[in-house]
């Protein structure tokens, strides 16, 4: 699969113009909106500070033995315990800005949904594959997703890339032996697009819009969290 990507559209300035109708048209239209500088930069950064300690304390470091590093690793839980009920972590999902994006969005009353994970990618790990949150969320639609990286993440860093406007088919076959190794249907012509992001950006999508990882290919892993909001 190649790695050739076209940038995503920022829509940080519609954002701060409180241009609710552009923010809601891409949602509707791409089924993923980029808003830069969206959430504290310093309170992302507190929660990937407070992730790589964990990992550190819970021996989670780069290694043979982490390079492919399973979702049930014994490892891996006890860090996603320990972090996502943290204040870092909490302080982050309650950003207003965040609220007031999603807000654009979904309608003014949103909830959390529950399912978020931590997400820990070390330098060289296999990218996780072209998928929909929705092949595997029991939420009930519509859900969406917030990706905030916790570092900064440049392109070689491994953040997500997204097939803007594949959330409008619905739900797309998922093929694979195992949970982990799904994989949705693309077919041939569909354009990935991804940017490099900083702490305190956002990329929001639908929980039916194909996505998938970009590989790490930077010397130090990618440090992320996925939270899941849907209309109260």
């Amino acid at each position: 699969m190649t790695d050739d990507v076209t940038p995503l559209l920022d829509l940080r300035a519609a954002f701060e113009a409180g241009d609710r109708a552009a923010i809601a048209r891409a949602a509707a239209d791409e089924g993923c909106v980029l808003i830069t500088a969206l959430v504290d930069r310093e309170r992302a950064l507190a929660a990937g500070r407070r992730l790589a300690r964990a990992c550190d304390e819970h021996s989670l470091r780069a290694g043979p033995d982490t390079v492919a590093l399973a979702w049930d690793d014994p490892r891996l839980v006890a860090v996603q315990a320990a972090v996502l009920p943290s204040a870092e972590v909490r302080a982050l999902a309650a950003d207003p800005r965040l609220a007031a994006a999603l807000a654009m969005i979904l309608g003014d009353g949103v909830s959390r949904r529950g399912g978020d994970v931590l997400r820990v990618v070390f330098p060289g790990a296999p990218p996780t594959p072209p998928h929909q949150d929705a092949h595997y969320l029991t939420a009930p639609p519509p859900v969406w997703i917030a990706w905030l990286p916790l570092v900064d993440c440049p392109l070689q860093g491994g953040p997500l890339a997204v097939i803007a406007g594949s959330h409008a088919a619905g739900l797309r076959n998922h093929d694979g032996p195992t949970l982990a190794s799904r994989r949705a249907r693309v077919d041939e012509g569909e354009r990935w697009s991804a940017s490099p992001l900083g702490a305190g950006d956002a990329l929001l999508l639908s929980a039916l819009t194909v996505h998938r990882a970009l590989p790490n290919r930077s010397p130090a892993p990618r440090l992320s969290v996925d939270l899941r909001f849907g209309p109260a």
